[in-house]
C-alpha cells in the first residue's frame, strides 16, 4: 500500500471513529435524563441556573422548568404558560416595558397574518374589558377576580359577590421562604398558587396533576436574587436560628445604608426573610396578635385626608360596605382593598403581603399596583408617608431625610 493510501486508510479510520465516538457521546447525553432536559430547555433559547446537589431533585427542578416555560396542551387551556407573565427578562416579573413592547410586535405580526397571536393578551385578564389593553400596556397589570366575603359587599353594586382588581405580577425569586403567595397572601404553597394560576389566568379545562405542580413548585424554589440568599433559605430550612446574612461586602455607605434600612424599613421588612412584621407606630396600631406578614404601605388610592401624595394611577375607585361583627356598617373606598378580601377584617383594609427586598434593584416598578416606577419614586413615597405619620397623625415616626437617602438607596441597590 502507497504512503498516500496508507494515509487516506487511516483518515478514513479517524472519521468513522471521531463518529463513533459522538454517537457514544449522544447516547450518553440520550440516557443522561438531566443531560437531556437541560438541552431541551437549551434548544427553546432558556437559560437557568438551578443549583441542587442531588441528581433527582435536580432533574425534578429542570423538568419542572420545562413546565414553567412551555404551553402544556393536555391541560387544554389557552396557550399561556407561567412565563408568558413571569418574564426572564424582567427577573420573573412583568414590565409596562415588556407588555407594550409584545403588543407592538403583535400588531406588526397581524399586519402579516391577521390570526397572529400572543397569550399575554388574553380577555380573562389582560384588557379593561372591550379588547383595551391599557392598563396592562401602561401599568404592567393584570387583572383579578377576587370573590367578596360575605360582610363586605360593593356599595354600588350590592348584588356583586366579586370583584375586579388590577395588581402586578411578582417575581418567583425567593419564593421558597416569601409564603403566602399573591399580594393578599391568599395562597399558603407554591402548588397550590400554580394550581390557581392555571385555572384563573390559563383557563385551563383538564387540571393537572399533584407531580405537575410539584415540579413547577420546585423549579420555582430553585430560583434566587443572589448566592447569599440561597444559602441563607438552606440555613432557613436547616431551621438554623442564626442564619447567614445574605449581604454581599458592603462600602463603608452601604454600611450606613444597612443601619437605616433596619429604623426605616425593618418595622415591616424584619427577620432574615424581610417579611416579618413588627411596627407599632404606623396606622391602625399593630397589636403584635395576627398580621404578622402584612401592611398597609399607604400606596392605594385616594390618598388619606392629609396625605401629601396623591395617588395618581388611573385605577378604578369603588366603594365598599363592610359589616362589622357588631352589626354596625362602615363605608370606604380604594382601588384595592387587599387582605380584607380575605379575611372580612376592617384591619386587613388595604394590608398587603410583605415581600422580601433582596433583588429588588432589579424587580421595578414596584407595590401591588406598581405605582412607582424607581427605587427613588419608593423613598419619596416613604419620605412623605413617614412625614404623615408624624406631623398629620402625631404619631413617635421619625422623617427620613434626603442625606438619609441616599445611604439607603446604596444598601438596597446592593443586596
Amino acid at each position: 500500500m502507497g504512503i498516500s493510501n496508507l494515509r487516506s486508510s487511516m483518515l478514513g479510520w479517524s472519521i468513522v471513529l471521531a463518529a463513533a465516538g459522538g454517537c457514544a457521546n449522544e447516547s450518553r447525553e440520550e440516557q443522561d435524563p438531566i443531560v437531556a432536559a437541560e438541552r431541551e430547555l437549551q434548544g427553546l433559547g432558556i437559560s437557568v441556573d438551578i443549583d441542587l446537589p442531588n441528581p433527582l431533585d435536580k432533574l425534578d427542578a429542570l423538568r419542572g422548568a420545562l413546565l414553567f416555560f412551555t404551553d402544556v396542551p393536555q391541560l387544554e387551556g389557552n396557550r399561556r404558560s407561567c412565563a408568558t407573565c413571569h418574564r426572564p427578562e424582567d427577573d420573573f416579573a412583568l414590565t409596562p416595558q415588556t407588555a407594550e413592547a409584545r403588543y407592538q410586535a403583535l400588531l406588526r405580526a397581524r399586519r402579516i397574518d391577521p390570526k397572529a397571536d400572543d397569550p399575554l393578551f388574553r380577555s380573562i385578564d389582560a384588557d379593561d374589558f372591550g379588547n383595551d389593553f391599557t392598563t396592562l400596556r401602561t401599568k404592567g397589570l393584570i387583572r383579578v377576580r377576587v370573590p367578596l366575603p360575605p360582610n363586605v359587599r360593593l356599595t354600588d353594586d350590592p348584588a356583586a359577590t366579586e370583584v375586579d382588581i388590577f395588581r402586578a405580577v411578582p417575581t418567583i425569586r425567593n419564593t421558597a421562604f416569601s409564603q403566602p403567595f399573591q399580594f393578599d397572601g391568599r395562597v399558603a404553597a407554591l402548588e397550590a398558587q400554580a394550581l390557581t394560576a392555571f385555572q384563573s389566568h390559563a383557563e385551563i379545562k383538564r387540571q393537572p396533576g399533584d407531580e405537575f405542580l410539584r415540579r413547577i413548585a420546585r423549579f420555582e424554589r430553585t430560583q434566587f436574587s443572589s448566592f447569599g440568599v440561597r444559602i441563607l433559605e438552606g440555613e432557613l430550612s436547616a431551621g438554623n436560628p442564626t442564619p447567614h446574612d445574605p449581604d454581599p461586602p458592603l462600602t463603608p455607605l452601604e454600611q450606613k445604608g444597612k443601619e437605616l434600612f433596619k429604623d426605616f424599613c425593618g418595622g415591616c421588612h424584619n427577620g432574615p426573610t424581610q417579611t416579618v412584621f413588627r411596627e407599632k407606630r404606623l396606622v391602625p396600631p399593630y397589636d403584635g396578635s395576627n398580621l404578622p406578614t402584612f401592611t398597609n404601605a399607604g400606596v392605594s388610592a385616594p390618598e388619606p385626608p392629609g396625605f401629601d401624595l396623591p395617588q395618581n394611577n388611573g385605577l378604578p375607585i369603588r366603594r365598599y360596605t363592610i359589616t362589622l361583627p357588631d352589626g354596625s356598617q362602615q363605608i370606604r373606598e380604594t382601588d384595592d382593598p387587599g387582605r380584607i378580601l380575605m379575611t372580612g377584617k376592617i384591619e386587613d383594609f388595604d394590608r398587603f403581603d410583605i415581600p422580601p427586598l433582596y433583588g429588588v434593584s432589579k424587580t421595578a416598578p414596584y407595590f401591588h399596583n406598581n405605582n412607582a416606577a424607581t427605587l427613588e419614586d419608593v423613598m419619596i413615597h416613604y419620605q412623605r408617608l413617614f412625614r404623615f405619620f408624624a406631623r398629620g397623625l402625631k404619631h413617635p415616626f421619625p422623617e427620613l431625610s434626603d442625606a438619609d437617602v441616599i445611604p439607603l438607596l446604596a444598601y438596597v441597590r446592593k443586596i
